[in-house]
């Protein structure tokens, strides 16, 4: 009985630090963040008059739709960090569609924005 009561707690344990979000450290975890992204944003595949098809594929559901307006859409993904006490934003990836394809986009760090697809400082 002991041994099945072991085995039982081994498997909760293990299970409860292989469900932690990508990039979240366990021992930190608020374990209410399932929907945030703690990745790194995959800024080197991106470049202008991509297709929206391919930055749907390249982040997946870490992407959202913020508004459509005369110029286009803005698709927003936000990177969080893991850390004790309330998870922060760390980064915030604003994309600019038009037509269909990618026509600008702003990574924005703190106080400081980047413009990835450009590779410079704004």
């Amino acid at each position: 009985m002991r041994r099945i009561f072991a085995a039982f707690l081994t498997s909760a344990a293990v299970a409860g630090c292989a469900i932690n979000p990508a990039g979240s450290n366990w021992v930190e975890a608020d374990f209410n963040k399932y929907g945030l992204n703690y990745d790194a944003f995959p800024i080197d595949r991106l470049t202008i008059g991509m297709p929206r098809s391919e930055l749907a594929a390249i982040f997946g559901n870490k992407i959202r739709h913020v508004e459509t307006n005369q110029n286009g859409e803005v698709l927003v993904a936000d990177r969080w960090v893991s850390h004790v006490g309330p998870d922060d934003l760390a980064e915030r990836l604003i994309l600019n569609v038009r037509d269909g394809k990618l026509a600008s986009c702003v990574l924005v760090q703190n106080t400081r924005s980047y413009d990835p697809c450009k590779r410079t400082q704004l």
